[in-house]
């Protein structure tokens, strides 16, 4: 049942981000707070954030600037400082000044500036603004439909290359994902991270998708090896790795003025974009409820620069899975041997997990799912192991409450040990059964106060419990005068017949010793022994709980010692226990018929007893 559980949550844990339940928001909080703690305090050089902040509109007015100057900020940045792209985080859906414009096309159809675009994703009214570019109909997952755009006149048309600047937002309103892809009626279009990218590398935005385990992975043409991850439904999850503080941020005005040394931009990627309040575009992330969208596109493209840095994994050799996976299975069956199901259900979860992780070979980077994944294996074993202990030390204290009255703490503590709960279920067992009972207890009634009546009994009964208990014999009930017993039950004992004799004997000497301490009122027991099958479990009621035995063989040990007052020594043995003795001896003494029963049935006595008859 635990299998089937952590399987059914897997999938729901699996399903796409925006149907994600509830629940899983723990584990989006506890990821963003992984973020916060690791994040790194500098952001590496090779991207600079061009701020159109406060500052720089004091210097040079209030936005929207004209588009001359907008060309102005990109010749600063192309041709005096040496940058490597410019990604625009702005929109031009009107027309301005026409010199300007035709600047800002010249720059964009070069492939040295990647412009922007938006896209509606709600269920609005199909806004339509400029005109779109830079789609296509790249194979790959199914990615998110937008109804709506904003994108730039058609002054800035047949750029080369362009990308949209539109994340995602969870249930919370937090951004934590961002389609690579935008799908608008049968094309596909790229996030400006990727655009960028991609014309930088010189692969004029084209990408080629490989299908990865649970999601897929992009690759610019003619680049390896694949330097985003993303989901079944093509998101990307941002991996927030620097603080807004992080970054290297310079105020466009001290661009256009010349006040920024060269080495700070010559050569980088470039990101232009604004947070000045009114203007620039904040969305909430784990970093803070105001955070520039122009980190996002940041992010993605350092993440991206990493990948393309680092090498390629080493696949997974494939005997390493299969000793992995052998290893797994071993230990799954050992736990079923040992009587753990809990344990192995849980065990073979995380095998799989693991499993399905080295096939990834390093997949699992920023994809909460496969943290709910394991995440929930992890929980799944904690629950496992405390259901198993809750389990565990409610059948001791059950066996415990049953058998503290029958058994010695010993033969309980095996009980629980061996964590075996059909040991409570009604069953038929071999068993040797025992009945004793204190010869003459009527007349001693009649004679005794009542008080000294009492004190003798319980005096004769205790010693009777001792020989029972030290023989490991399971103590059935007291009947007044008498004892009933028996070995075989409820753990095997190959040799209960020899046990319950043991019991036997050590009474005749128990008792010898009470009459040699009370000699002004000695006493004598008379006991039946017989070996057979009885029904041996729980065979209480709701309103008390007894475990007992039942059968022919119960009724023999009883007719026994009744009879057993006729015979020396006061111990008669039954044909079925004399059968199993190994270690007593026994004399025939005679064929009886016992009441209830048809046909004769030779009885025996111990030989310990004769001898202590006539001694």
């Amino acid at each position: 049942m635990l299998l089937g559980v952590s399987a059914l949550f897997a999938v729901i844990l699996h399903l796409s981000p925006g149907a994600l339940p509830q629940p899983l928001s723990l584990l989006e909080r506890y990821q963003d707070h992984l973020l916060l703690v690791h994040a790194k305090p500098e952001a590496g050089p090779q991207v600079v954030l061009i701020d159109i902040d406060e500052s720089s509109l004091a210097q040079l007015g209030r936005w929207p600037w004209a588009r001359s100057r907008m060309a102005d900020l990109l010749d600063a940045l192309l041709l005096d400082y040496g940058v490597a792209h410019v990604g625009l985080d702005v929109v031009f859906p009107e027309p301005a000044d026409a010199e300007g414009d035709d600047r800002l096309h010249a720059w964009a159809k070069a492939g040295k500036v990647t412009l922007a675009q938006v896209f509606q994703m709600d269920a609005g009214d199909g806004l339509r603004v400029g005109q779109l570019q830079g789609g296509a109909p790249i194979a790959g997952p199914s990615f998110p439909a937008a109804t709506g755009f904003i994108g730039n006149h058609a002054g800035l048309s047949g750029a080369g290359c362009v990308g949209h600047i539109s994340p995602l937002l969870d249930q919370d309103g937090m951004a934590r994902r961002v389609p690579l892809m935008i799908r608008y009626q049968d094309r596909n279009y790229p996030a400006l991270a990727m655009a960028m990218l991609g014309c930088w590398l010189d692969g004029a935005g084209e990408a080629a998708w490989q299908k990865s385990g649970y999601g897929w992975r992009m690759r610019p043409i003619n680049v390896s090896p694949g330097i985003w991850q993303t989901d079944a439904d093509g998101l990307y999850r941002l991996p927030y790795q620097h603080g807004v503080s992080s970054w290297i941020a310079v105020p466009a005005a001290d661009v256009l003025s010349g006040r920024v040394p060269a080495d700070m931009l010559h050569g980088r990627l470039v990101l232009v974009g604004s947070t000045a309040l009114g203007v620039g575009d904040f969305v909430a992330t784990p970093h803070g409820a105001r955070t520039p969208g122009l980190m996002l596109h940041a992010e993605m493209l350092l993440q991206a620069l990493g990948e393309l840095e680092r090498p390629s994994p080493p696949p997974v050799p494939v005997w390493a899975l299969v000793m992995l996976w052998s290893l797994v299975v071993m230990l799954t069956l050992g736990l079923w041997w040992l009587n753990r199901p809990f344990q192995a259900h849980v065990l073979l979860l995380l095998g799989l997990v693991a499993l399905i992780a080295a096939l990834e070979a390093g997949a699992l980077r920023a994809d909460i799912r496969w943290l709910a994944l394991l995440s929930s294996g992890t929980v799944l074993l904690l629950l496992a192991v405390l259901l198993d202990w809750y389990v565990s030390q409610r059948y001791a204290r059950q066996l415990y409450a049953l058998f503290r009255d029958y058994l010695p703490k010993e033969l309980i503590r095996q009980l629980v040990d061996r964590n075996d709960p059909s040991v409570l279920r009604a069953q038929e067992r071999t068993i040797t059964a025992l009945f004793v009972d204190i010869h003459g207890f009527t007349t001693m009634a009649e004679v005794l106060r009542t008080d000294e009546l009492v004190a003798t009994t319980r005096k004769v009964l205790g010693e009777l419990t001792h020989s029972v208990l030290q023989s490991n014999g399971t103590l059935d009930k007291y009947m007044g005068d008498a004892l009933f017993a028996y070995w075989g039950a409820p753990l095997d004992c190959p040799s209960h017949a020899d046990q319950a004799l043991d019991a036997a004997r050590d009474m005749l000497r128990r008792i010898h010793d009470y009459n040699r301490e009370h000699p002004e009122r000695p006493i004598s027991i008379r006991i039946g022994i017989q070996s057979g099958l009885a029904i041996v479990g729980d065979l209480g009621t709701d309103f008390r709980r007894s475990y007992t035995a039942i059968g022919d063989v119960v009724n023999v040990a009883q007719r026994l010692e009744k009879l057993a007052a006729e015979y020396p020594g006061g111990v008669l043995i039954g044909a079925g226990a004399q059968e199993r003795l190994t270690r007593h001896a026994c004399s025939y003494c005679a064929d009886v018929k016992l009441k209830g029963r048809q046909g004769h049935m030779a009885v025996y006595i111990p030989d310990f007893a004769i001898y202590r008859a006539y001694s």
